[in-house]
C-alpha cells in the first residue's frame, strides 16, 4: 500500500473564526492511494491535526463550503480505472473555522463520537460515549500547537467481516496551514518596481520570536514562474526592516503585478505573507 499527496494547499492559505472570514476559501489538495487489495469503496476521512508528531487532532473545523454542521469531511474516494487498486480525491471548495477556547475540548471529543459511529453505522451507546471522553488526553493542549494545522487524509474500507469501516491506510499530513493571527504584514506591502530597490518592513507579531539572530534571511518565491530570490532582514524595535531584491520572473499582463510568497527563514511560526511587485513599464 502507497498512498501519498499530489497537490498540496496553497502556501498562503489561513484559517480564522467565521466573523473573520469575508470570502470563504477554495481550499484544494489531492490525496492518491495505490493498494494491493481492490476493494468496492473506498472512503476518505479528511481532518485537521494539530501536530504530526505524535498525530493529534486539531479542534478547529475543516468544513465545505456547502455544509454547516460537519465535524469533519467524508467522501467516497474515485477509481479513476476501473477494477483496479488506484484511488483518488480531490479536496477543493472547503475552508477552516477556527474553535473558540471555550469549545476546544468538546470540538474535538465530538469529532471521536462522529468518527465512531460512522465507522460502526450506529449510535453510540452510554458505554461507548464514556470510553471516548474517559480515554480522551486530559494533557492534550500542554503541547504547544504553534497556531497552525495540517490537512490529514486517511482511507478507509468495510471489513466484511463485521461490516464496519477500517482504517486501509496511514494518514498523510498536509504542509502547515497558519492561523490568521500568525500572519505578520510587511510595509509597503508591494514593491514599485520590479527593478526592486525599495524599503521596506515586516511587521511580526512577536518580535521575541526571532532568538538566533538580529539578520535573518528571507525569501521570496513565486511559484508559478519557478522564480525565487532570497535578501537579508535585519531586526529592529519597529519590525524586521529589508530592501526589495529584483524580480525576474513573469508579471501578469493584465494587471502588471505579480503576487508572490515572502518567507521569514526562522523557525517561527508566522506563515508566508503576500508581497507583490509592481511593474511600472
Amino acid at each position: 500500500m502507497f498512498s501519498y499527496l499530489t497537490k498540496q494547499p496553497d502556501p498562503l492559505e489561513r484559517f480564522a473564526y467565521d466573523s473573520a472570514i469575508r470570502k470563504k476559501c477554495t481550499l484544494t489538495s489531492e490525496f492518491v492511494l495505490l493498494n494491493d487489495t481492490i476493494y468496492p469503496e473506498v472512503w476518505i476521512v479528511v481532518d485537521l491535526y494539530s501536530h504530526i508528531d505524535p498525530p493529534l487532532l486539531s479542534p478547529h473545523i475543516l468544513r465545505k463550503n456547502s455544509a454547516r454542521n460537519e465535524k469533519l469531511i467524508i467522501d467516497l474516494m474515485q477509481m479513476p480505472v476501473p477494477n483496479s487498486s488506484y484511488y483518488k480525491y480531490n479536496l477543493n471548495n472547503c475552508h477552516i473555522r477556527k474553535t473558540g477556547n471555550l469549545r476546544l475540548r468538546n470540538e474535538i471529543i465530538g469529532k471521536l463520537k462522529y468518527l465512531k459511529s460512522w465507522q460502526t453505522e450506529q449510535s453510540l451507546d452510554k458505554n461507548a460515549i464514556d470510553i471516548i471522553e474517559n480515554t480522551f488526553d486530559i494533557d492534550y493542549f500542554d503541547i504547544k500547537s504553534e497556531k497552525k494545522v495540517y490537512i490529514g487524509f486517511t482511507a478507509y474500507a468495510r471489513n466484511p467481516d463485521n461490516c464496519c469501516k477500517e482504517q486501509i491506510s496511514d494518514t498523510v499530513f498536509s504542509n502547515a496551514i497558519y492561523d490568521v493571527c500568525n500572519f505578520s504584514s510587511v510595509m509597503p506591502s508591494s514593491a514599485t518596481t520590479t527593478a526592486g530597490g525599495s524599503e521596506h518592513i515586516i511587521k511580526l507579531c512577536d518580535n521575541n520570536a526571532i532568538t538566533t539572530s538580529p539578520i535573518i534571511q528571507i525569501k521570496l518565491s513565486d511559484e508559478y514562474n519557478s522564480w525565487n530570490a532570497c535578501t537579508m532582514g535585519y531586526l529592529q524595535e519597529d519590525g524586521l526592516h529589508f530592501t526589495a531584491p529584483p524580480y525576474t520572473g513573469q508579471i501578469n499582463a493584465n494587471d502588471k503585478n505579480c503576487l508572490i510568497n515572502l518567507q521569514v527563514m526562522e523557525n517561527i511560526p508566522i506563515g508566508a505573507i503576500k508581497f507583490v511587485y509592481i511593474d511600472n513599464n
